[in-house]
């Protein structure tokens, strides 16, 4: 007979639950997993319905752009000492240059797109493992035995007598039905993905641009009582962009990619009893859910921990089952995850312009026929206008994601194997133990 505190699994429906056991439905919606053996104080539910993952922090670049820039006109100074070839110094007062710059594009720059991250949402039962889903049963009094149909496990490729393994459960993890529904649905894949909802932007930092030459100047001479002069075209300013002020990049809304769904796990023959009687026999392995703190393990059952009689340790990981022998006591799944976001770029902010900073006024150079070229300063000023731009998108960039509990929504049990109690058998009566005695034929003497 069963203590009240072992269960079973159910895998029909409601309406077919053997009498004298009923449903827990402590059990519904959560999958079983052992809890601390001899210290086990009763189960302890998770809550853990949703999985989520946060996007691990980061950054874009924006496409590198620049900006048109094109100089007004200005005039510059006086040209006092011109060098002729061979000639000594001569100056040419009252004489000066009015000249414009042509439009020219600025050095490149980028945009840097602050960190940022967003949480990704998969509703159940999308993050599940491979699983079935079960009707978790209790016996309604101490009198019974696991029902003809139940499902339960073994720890050795030897069956429990009246019980055979049950492929339809072969790889699956078993979770209690949802509330109200029936058992026997087969859910859940090897691996599983996630949707970033809702998508997802980032600040832009402000930015400028480096320094850069201006096109070489148009320039002419102004004084009209001196012959024509020719002068050289040179780019002799060097102008850097100011900072423009940041913005916000577009949504975005990347995947993450996949990773595996299955949690930490050993595992399990499932067996189901096919006896068509009620039967516990010996090697069966349940869950309990009793304080074993308090009460003790029950008479005839050990912890599966993986010492004395239990073959298997089953403390902590989640029970996958098989129906190979080989696989019996297999371990593997990993405690937690990550994810690794799919590539995903932004629109870049909206169009934005600069201020400039004249750094240089440069050196012009003059000639006429016959002169060597001199360079000489001629301090003046420009107004300087620039073109508004927009960067474009951002660089593409694939984040991680937080490292989250692989384990989906669970009720803590401890999993009891049946042992083979020793008994001494009592001593035969006496009169079993008389011996007969022996009778023999008269010896005849001779007279």
């Amino acid at each position: 007979m069963l203590p009240p505190g072992l269960r079973a699994f159910w895998p029909g429906t409601n309406a077919t639950v053997p009498a004298g056991w009923s449903r827990d439905t402590a059990f519904d919606n959560l999958f079983a997993l052992q809890g601390d053996g001899a210290t086990f104080t009763g189960p302890l539910d998770t809550a853990d319905i949703l999985h989520l993952h946060d996007a691990d922090p980061h950054e874009h670049t924006g496409s590198r752009h620049r900006h048109r820039v094109t100089g007004a006109a200005a005039t510059g100074g006086t040209p006092s000492n011109i060098v002729t070839s061979g000639v000594p110094t001569i100056a040419f007062p009252g004489v000066t240059l009015q000249h414009t710059h042509p439009r020219t594009f600025g050095a490149e720059a980028g945009i840097t797109y602050t960190t940022g991250g967003f949480v990704t949402l998969t509703p159940e039962p999308a993050a599940r493992p491979p699983s079935a889903t079960v009707i978790v049963i209790r016996p309604d009094n101490t009198m019974q035995d696991i029902p003809n149909g139940a499902v339960a496990f073994a720890d050795s490729p030897e069956l429990p007598i009246g019980f055979a393994a049950y492929p339809t459960w072969h790889h699956k993890f078993l979770i209690g039905a949802a509330t109200g529904d029936d058992a026997g649905d087969l859910i859940g894949s090897e691996t599983h993905t996630h949707t970033s909802n809702p998508g997802h932007v980032h600040s832009a930092l402000g930015h400028s641009h480096p320094a850069f030459p201006t096109a070489p100047g148009t320039k002419r001479e102004v004084d009209p009582t001196l012959p024509a002069a020719s002068y050289i075209n040179q780019a002799h300013h060097s102008i850097a962009l100011t900072t423009a002020p940041g913005g916000l990049s577009g949504d975005a809304f990347p995947d993450a990619g996949p990773a595996s769904s299955l949690p930490e796990f050993v595992t399990l023959k499932v067996v189901r009893n096919t006896s068509g009687i009620a039967t516990t026999p010996t090697s069966i392995v349940v869950p309990y859910v009793d304080d074993i703190a308090t009460l003790g393990v029950p008479q005839g059952w050990v912890i599966m921990d993986g010492t004395g009689q239990s073959n298997v340790d089953c403390t902590s990981p989640q029970i996958r089952c098989t129906v190979t022998d080989t696989e019996i006591g297999d371990t593997g799944g990993q405690a937690t995850h990550s994810h690794v976001i799919d590539a995903h770029f932004h629109a870049g902010i909206v169009s934005h312009f600069h201020g400039s900073t004249q750094i240089n006024n440069g050196n012009q150079f003059i000639a006429r026929p016959g002169f060597v070229p001199l360079a000489r300063d001629d301090t003046h000023d420009h107004v300087w206008t620039i073109s508004a731009t927009a960067p474009g998108n951002t660089d593409p960039t694939s984040p991680g994601s937080s490292d989250e509990d692989a384990r989906r929504a669970y009720r803590t049990v401890v999993f009891l194997k049946k042992i083979q109690i020793a008994s001494i058998m009592p001593t035969a009566p006496l009169w079993r133990r008389r011996r007969k005695r022996r009778t023999g034929s008269p010896v005849l003497q001779k007279a």
